[in-house]
């Protein structure tokens, strides 16, 4: 599966994974590409104190995000 996000300011993020390969066909690619557009794109980081001073900032489980267009 491979993912691309973009966003105007930044460009393109593009996330790729693979699944299980398929046993009976060895030179098949089975391939599913998603497009996002004006994708939001969040930093990633586990230190609150380097972006207390924001504003938007969200935690999921032990990390903290925040959009990057905050960071302009």
């Amino acid at each position: 599966k491979v993912k691309v996000f973009h966003n105007e300011n930044y460009g393109l993020l593009i996330n790729m994974e693979k699944e299980n390969e398929l046993d009976f066909f060895k030179d098949l690619i089975d391939l599913k590409i998603t497009v996002y557009y004006n994708s939001n794109l969040y930093l990633k980081i586990k230190d609150y104190f380097l972006i207390e001073k924001y504003k938007d900032k969200f935690r999921i489980q032990n990390n903290w995000y925040l959009n990057i267009k905050d960071l302009e």
